[in-house]
């Protein structure tokens, strides 16, 4: 008899959501704006956070560069003998990298040696859709992501046109077309060869950009990052633990800086339900008044209200994350994922990297739910102490 009862009173919940059309739309409109907002900032974010530990297969244990004047330059042989020689250190390769222009967009242009590197295709996590990867021989031959080829409308086998800074003419062939689970750090992506790589941004035979540390497997990589640090001089190193935490940390400052907004907006949300509930129309009192006149209790008419809200907080849930995963996933989260990658319009055109967990959806119904339950309580109390001869006397 209690299971029914408490059916009873949650079926006349659900259709007093009918009866008082303006303020059910008042704050169902209010709420699936603000989960709507709060998830797409929540997939995007947990899509980058996905990418960039996808990303960090690019990423080799150390990476070691040299600094001069606070700025970037070329390490020489000298400084890859030294690093090849520390305690710890398994493989040291020189890598040759730098941005580029095409097409009016920007891309990135890696070098590297295949015998030397010590990671293929496959442990790259790179997948290559057409043709092949790097071989040994190759020169002037470049593999490149999709979004390269998308966005300069290039196959295997054509060639790319680029121009250095001296304004010399070099041809690259394109010998394979790659797609990788991190589609941010990959999809402007222009693998070649060393050699090619240093001819191309102006380095000599025995200079690179970096050196690309991978330790022995008993070794700590922090320990032999300080010994590069003591043995090279000038140089910033850089392990793959503090590389991953510097991009999360870039990513989730800027989610935070939207949800700082976010939180203005619920609570704009929040005092707009607060007053709908407060402002009890002439139908309501009749309405409480002629329960309670038929036996209804307080409990009975506070559970009615109470039901209100949290049929009306799933329902705003339910339709903020269904805009949400529209936003981010069929959109493309115009505008929110610009400000979040923090890439201009130069960059190739690329998928949005969002993700759904059962986290952020939950998340989502408890900050539809149980806030509007919250700002509801009082005018669903006050409503429900009223005597049902005072109320129907006073209409």
């Amino acid at each position: 008899m209690g299971l029914q009862k408490h059916r009873n009173l949650w079926s006349y919940a659900f259709g007093n959501l009918f009866v008082y059309k303006t303020r059910t739309l008042t704050v169902l409109l209010c709420f699936v704006v603000v989960i709507g907002a709060l998830c797409s900032i929540e997939f995007l974010r947990e899509g980058i956070a996905q990418d960039i530990e996808a990303s960090m297969t690019f990423v080799p244990d150390i990476t070691v560069q040299r600094l001069q004047g606070g700025r970037q330059v070329p390490l020489t042989e000298t400084d890859l003998q030294q690093i090849r020689g520390i305690a710890g250190v398994a493989t040291a390769a020189p890598r040759v990298w730098g941005f580029l222009t095409a097409a009016n967009l920007l891309f990135t242009m890696m070098g590297i040696n295949v015998t030397e590197y010590p990671l293929d295709a496959q442990a790259l996590n790179l997948q290559v859709r057409t043709g092949r990867f790097l071989q040994p021989n190759d020169t002037q031959c470049v593999v490149v992501g999709e979004g390269v080829a998308q966005s300069a409308q290039a196959t295997v086998g054509s060639y790319f046109l680029f121009y250095d800074l001296d304004q010399n003419e070099y041809y690259f062939e394109i010998v394979g077309i790659f797609s990788a689970s991190s589609r941010i750090y990959s999809s402007d992506l222009i693998l070649t060869d060393l050699a090619s790589a240093r001819a191309f941004f102006g380095l000599n035979a025995t200079q690179c950009t970096d050196v690309c540390v991978w330790t022995a497997l008993t070794a700590n990589p922090a320990v032999v990052a300080s010994q590069i640090l003591t043995a090279v001089a000038s140089c910033r190193v850089v392990t793959r633990a503090q590389s991953e935490n510097a991009l999360l940390y870039a990513h989730s400052s800027r989610a935070g800086f939207f949800l700082a907004v976010w939180y203005v907006l619920l609570l704009a949300a929040l005092l707009g339900a607060f007053s709908v509930s407060s402002a009890v129309s002439s139908e309501a009192r009749r309405e409480v008044g002629l329960l309670k006149a038929l036996g209804f209790d307080t409990l009975d008419v506070l559970e009615i209200r109470l039901a209100e809200s949290t049929i009306l907080g799933f329902l705003a849930a339910t339709l903020g994350v269904f805009a949400g995963i529209v936003y981010d996933f069929y959109l493309g989260a115009p505008l929110l994922a610009n400000f979040m990658l923090g890439w201009s319009q130069l960059y190739p055109l690329f998928t949005v990297p969002a993700s759904i967990s059962w986290v952020s959806v939950f998340t989502a119904y408890a900050m539809a739910i149980v806030p509007l339950l919250i700002a509801t309580v009082l005018p669903a109390w006050r409503s429900a102490i009223a005597e049902p001869d005072e109320v129907l006397r006073g209409l």
